[in-house]
Order: structure tokens, then sequence, then C-alpha cells
């Protein structure tokens, strides 16, 4: 398995370290069920195996890129998807959408559904399917041509830069934060039973917490693997753990928020555990973070 491994990285163009030969699990779909061969097995007979890489091994080529963002625009433009965006966007306006979770799982959830057809058309099937597909723009993506597809993307999609969903303005933060101090007096002074203040009286909003960079790393590294990237995260420093998940999704490309699990490590060696941060939790003064769940290499280079 070792010398099949050797000669895919080398007909992919890949590195032989980002690969795994294995097999399908019987009534498995392709995406999930991969069973990894150790490197000493023999092929045994074996004429199919299957390859598995976390970092991507298929790179369109450009004819091949623009045509599937030619079938994006076409699945993105049917009537009955644009609906959706129009309900969608007239129950969680533009932009302050963009810091909604149910919104960008609405949002994620309708892609996911318009675009399904075409990603197994192309190849692109299982939970990882569309990391997967923006991963083989990553030898295209610098083109004009294919950059000029995206803008058209983007136009469908509403709220997306180069096909990934935009982060929150700051100019909203600024604002959410000021409204979000003015609901907070009112309560105090609900719960106090005290009078309406004076404009005099009301202490002044408080102004967004500045960013702050956040790392994250894997919790389990196996033996025989190279080591997985960290990812780098920018989020304000006032973010509360359910807020740097959202943007670990949104780096990633994930629909599924329930996959992403920030723990913390407990004991040492054998006697290892991990215990995860709760959602409401803030940042405080952490500035790195361990993931289980995800696989740090799904970071697109590059969207389309």
């Amino acid at each position: 398995i070792l010398q099949v491994r050797g000669k895919a990285a080398k007909a992919l163009e890949v590195p032989e370290a980002t690969l795994q030969i294995g097999l399908l699990q019987t009534g498995a779909k392709l995406g999930s069920g991969f069973q990894k061969l150790p490197a000493e097995a023999l092929l045994n007979g074996r004429r199919e195996l299957f390859v598995n890489s976390q970092e991507g091994v298929i790179f369109f080529r450009l004819s091949e890129a623009v045509q599937m963002q030619i079938d994006l625009i076409t699945c993105y433009s049917d009537a009955a998807f644009q609906k959706k965006l129009d309900i969608l966007l007239e129950e969680y306006p533009f932009p302050q959408s963009l810091g909604n979770l149910h919104f960008r799982e609405a949002f994620a959830a309708a892609v996911k559904e318009a675009q399904a057809e075409t990603l197994a058309k192309w190849g692109f099937e299982g939970e990882y399917g569309s990391h997967y597909m923006m991963n083989a723009f990553k030898k295209v993506g610098p083109h004009e041509e294919i950059y000029r597809y995206s803008q058209d993307i983007d136009k469908l999609l509403r709220i997306t830069k180069n096909g990934m969903i935009m982060g929150v303005p700051r100019a909203s933060r600024e604002k959410q934060a000021q409204q979000k101090a003015q609901q907070e007096t009112k309560r105090q002074q609900h719960d106090g039973g005290r009078d309406e203040p004076s404009p005099e009286q009301t202490p002044p909003p408080r102004p967004p917490a500045p960013d702050v960079n956040v790392t994250v790393a894997h919790a389990v590294v196996e033996d025989d693997e190279p080591p997985p990237p960290t990812l780098k995260i920018t989020i304000p420093g006032d973010a509360t753990i359910l807020q740097l998940r959202e943007a670990i999704a949104r780096r990633l490309g994930l629909e599924r928020l329930s996959a992403i699990k920030l723990v913390r490590k407990r004991g040492k060696n054998v006697g290892v555990t991990f215990t995860a941060f709760k959602d409401n939790e803030g940042l405080g003064n952490r500035r790195q973070f361990l993931i289980l769940g995800v696989d740090l290499r799904l970071a697109p280079a590059m969207a389309p």
C-alpha cells in the first residue's frame, strides 16, 4: 500500500504524506465509510482502492473550472432558490443577518439543497463535497475569467464575497454593541424599579472590543500522520465560544455548526480527557484553543 500511495501521489501531483489509501465499507456512500489500509498491507488481489485526502486531490483545469461555475450559476438562478433567499432576507435583513446564527444555518441549508445535483454531477459527493469543490479551484482561482464568474455567483447568493459569506461589518458590530448596552440599561432600570434617568445620567454605550487573533489547533494528532496546520481566526475580544465556533465554520465552509467542538485538555499521557467549552463562555484571555470533530486541513486557500 505504501508503494501504491507513492504512485497515486505522483499521478495526482500532491505530497504523498497528504494521502491515505483504503477501502470503502460495504453499503457506504462516497465521502463516508472510508477505511484506511496500513502502509505495510499487500494488495491481496484487490483491483479497486480509494484515496482519501483532507486537502483535496482534484484540481480543475481552467475550462473545467469555468464550466463548474456556469453550472453553479444555473442552479443558483433557479426561481425557487431565489424565492427562498427573498424570504430569508425579508425575515433577516442584510447586513444584520450576517451575525445571526439562525439565518446562517438556513442560508447554508438552502445553498446545499440548490447545489446538490451539480456537486454530484462533478463527483463532489458526501459531507465534505463542497469543501473539495472549493479546493479544486485552487490552481485557477487568480484567473480573470474565474473572478468574473465568481462575481456573478456572489450576485446570486447576495451575501457572499468570492463564494464565502461576508463577515459582519464593523459598523454593524458597533450598532449591535450600542443596542445591547441600551437594552441592558433598560433591564437594570426595570429590575431596580428606578425612574427613567435623564440623558446626562445614562451611561454611554461601551465601544466594541478590539479584534484579537486566536489560534485553533487539533486536540488529537495521530503519531503516524504529519502534523496538521493550525487555524488563525480574527474575532472581537469580547466574543463568546459560540461566536468563535461560527467564525471557524465560516473559514472551513462547514454547514453544520454541531461538528465543531472547542475543548480543554484534562490530565496527562494515558489519562488525557477533554471537556467542551460552553457556548456562552467568553474568550477571556485565551488565545489558543483545541478543536475536535473537524479537520483544519479543510480551510480553503482560495474560494472560487
